[in-house]
């Protein structure tokens, strides 16, 4: 038996792609998952674990599981947007993650990116059919990575590529702090790149609201800038 877990990093910034991570072992290597991430490094706590740390468990986790990772960009997010809803991408990412393991797996662990948990693993199952076991179990919960070790190492593959991905960004652009809508330095960022440019780099998620704001914002302030001036 096989056993796949998955788990996302980096669905709500909007900045960066988002990476859906994926582990698969065998029953005997689960095993080892569980001695990794229980007990003293409490794997229910995973979103607290330091970059390093994560890093580190990364490197053991290659040494005996399969580990695959599937990126979707920012502008291609803006672009399956036009289409689809957040929670049908998410379906799309993670189908993508799990046709990299063409039937091998037995049964997939899926942190269930939808409000109805069942709902999301059975949208799932229907996109990845004709490419896995047909007689796959899926199990998909909400917050699968405090219960499940396994999506906790899926969880920790996910953030270890989109912490490189974004430390690769920075290389470029300077640092635009964590690329969520709600770090003041990510918004300064976008702000002054907007005034200066009248445009957001290609690493931006144009479709998100922030955007939209930010838009408004700095071209109200021009208007009323403008008016200013012209009733002199």
């Amino acid at each position: 038996m096989n056993y796949l877990g998955v788990d996302e990093a980096g669905k709500g910034p909007v900045m960066g792609s988002m990476f859906i991570g994926g582990v698969l072992i065998n029953k005997i290597n689960y095993l080892k998952i569980e001695e990794l991430l229980i007990g003293k490094n409490s794997f229910n706590d995973s979103k607290k674990i330091k970059n390093k740390k994560r890093e580190e468990f990364y490197n053991i986790f290659k040494d005996f599981a399969k580990i695959e990772v599937y990126e979707i960009s920012a502008s291609e997010i803006d672009k399956l947007r036009t289409k689809y809803t957040m929670n049908e991408i998410m379906v799309i990412a993670h189908a993508g993650l799990i046709r990299k393991f063409e039937r091998e797996a037995d049964v997939i662990y899926l942190d269930a990116s939808d409000v109805n948990e069942d709902r999301f693993g059975m949208y799932v199952k229907k996109l990845i059919e004709k490419f896995v076991k047909p007689d796959l179990k899926i199990i998909s919960k909400h917050k699968a990575d405090e219960t499940y070790p396994l999506v906790a190492a899926a969880s920790i593959v996910a953030k270890v590529w989109r912490e490189r991905h974004i430390a690769d960004l920075k290389r470029v652009y300077g640092d635009f702090g964590s690329g969520y809508p709600s770090d003041p330095k990510t918004i300064k960022f976008l702000t002054d790149f907007y005034k200066k440019y009248n445009t957001f780099p290609e690493i931006v998620r144009t479709s998100w609201k922030t955007c939209e704001r930010i838009k408004n914002a700095v071209n109200q302030r021009d208007k009323s800038i403008f008016n200013y001036f012209s009733s002199i």
